[in-house]
């Protein structure tokens, strides 16, 4: 079973992460073994570096996807192109900071890149408004994160409400409003044996289809 996070920054990922890799056992593919090179300058200048940017996180999360595919059993993505896509590419073309011909191209990268590599079988979209998004990412520890735009996330924020919307497949929202989200036990359980739950019925319909 093929499961991809979804949600913006701030949003819990990587909590949502270490809690599916440490108490369910399942794999969960390496998103930090390779940093973006163009992140420090994208950040001084974004209209030069956007577009730099996004293409290599595109083919970083192509080459992901098809890496974890060969794994067996429940494999976890942190991110996918599809927000690559739809997401942040999209945000950076409508705010001015990708021009016309270069979104183009990219579309058409992205257009190639998702004929080749399955949708995720569930997306894990962990929801958050965006004073709570704010405030992790006022007090987290990314550099980068804490110096972007609280208009930047609430433009994001939305981008992420009417993808969702629209998603064509399963979607299992999680609230992460909740401060303590991640750190009381019986929320925890009882998300954890949700996802048990789920992964268990697909590998059920997969060997016995209706």
């Amino acid at each position: 079973m093929y499961i991809a996070l979804a949600g913006n920054i701030g949003c819990g990922r990587s909590s949502m992460i270490q809690l599916i890799r440490e108490r369910l056992k399942w794999h969960v593919c390496d998103d930090t073994k390779d940093q973006n090179p163009y992140l420090a300058d994208a950040a001084n200048n974004m209209y030069r570096w956007a577009f730099s940017s996004q293409l290599w996180y595109l083919s970083q999360h192509y080459r992901e996807t098809q890496q974890l595919l060969w794994h067996d059993g429940v494999v976890v993505q942190p991110r996918t192109m599809m927000e690559d896509m739809y997401i942040y590419a999209y945000s950076l073309y409508s705010m001015g900071n990708i021009d016309q011909r270069d979104f183009d191209t990219y579309s058409r990268l992205y257009d190639n890149y998702r004929c080749s590599v399955p949708q995720p079988d569930l997306l894990l979209y962990l929801h958050a408004s965006v004073p709570t998004l704010l405030e992790r990412i006022l007090n987290g520890q990314n550099k980068y994160e804490s110096n972007l735009d609280a208009n930047y996330i609430m433009r994001l924020n939305d981008r992420y409400e009417e993808w969702i919307q629209n998603y064509k497949g399963e979607v299992l929202t999680i609230d992460v409003d909740n401060k303590d989200c991640f750190k009381d036990e019986a929320n925890i359980e009882a998300l954890l044996s949700v996802l048990q739950k789920m992964a268990k019925e697909f590998e059920r319909n997969k060997h016995n289809p209706r």
